[in-house]
């Protein structure tokens, strides 16, 4: 109802974004499909967060068609720097849903956010893999992002990754390096073994 009486309502979406954090999927489900009736940037945000839970393939479903269904509503909003999503993770899921290539230009202008630079990682190639690590480091999320990128979709290390990746171990200070880690590990990266192993080892290491 709330979908589809959305122009006789007071905002609407403020109904939806409640429903959307309910803890049963039915419910969930219900707020994707009304709030896909809302022509309003922010429906697709919503629509997100009312699918984070465990897989569910009628939410998914649902999600898929919002994603194309509200395209011309929250397109715009991204090129302008206006959509804000409650996760990273939401974004990656609507432009790689909708079509990363097209997008991907878009996020890259606007890498100086960490959500933008975040769901670059987890779109990028191995030719942007340098590019990533240059920006986010040392950053924790941007770092699981491209494991999960390696882990889901094979993403290979660039050729200077190991490089980059060893100088951001350097960095005891640098709060993404269990992350970094990680990282090396699932890309196997033989280069950092000894300089990983030496981490382990120095009990003066920050725990």
């Amino acid at each position: 109802v709330a979908g589809r009486w959305h122009d006789r309502l007071d905002d609407p979406l403020k109904r939806l974004r409640d429903s959307a954090a309910d803890p049963h999927p039915r419910v969930r489900l219900e707020t994707i499909v009304a709030v896909s009736d809302v022509p309003h940037a922010a429906s697709i945000v919503i629509a997100s967060q009312a699918a984070d839970g465990p897989p569910d393939r009628f939410i998914d479903f649902a999600l898929t068609l919002a994603i194309h269904g509200l395209a011309e509503h929250w397109k715009p909003a991204l090129i302008a720097g206006e959509l804000k999503f409650a996760k990273s993770g939401h974004l990656t899921h609507v432009v790689s849903t909708y079509g990363g290539a097209e997008l991907k230009p878009i996020i890259r202008q606007r890498a100086a956010d960490h959500t933008m630079l975040t769901a670059y990682a987890s779109l990028a190639t191995t030719a942007e893999v340098d590019w990533v690590l240059e920006r986010g480091s040392g950053d924790v999320t941007v770092i699981r992002a491209l494991e999960q990128a390696a882990r889901e979709r094979n993403l290979k290390p660039s050729r200077n990754a190991p490089a980059k990746l060893i100088k951001a171990l350097d960095d005891k200070l640098n709060p993404a390096r269990l992350a970094i880690i990680h990282l090396c590990s699932q890309w196997r990266l033989q280069p950092t073994v000894m300089r990983i192993k030496r981490i382990a080892l120095d009990e003066k290491e920050p725990q």
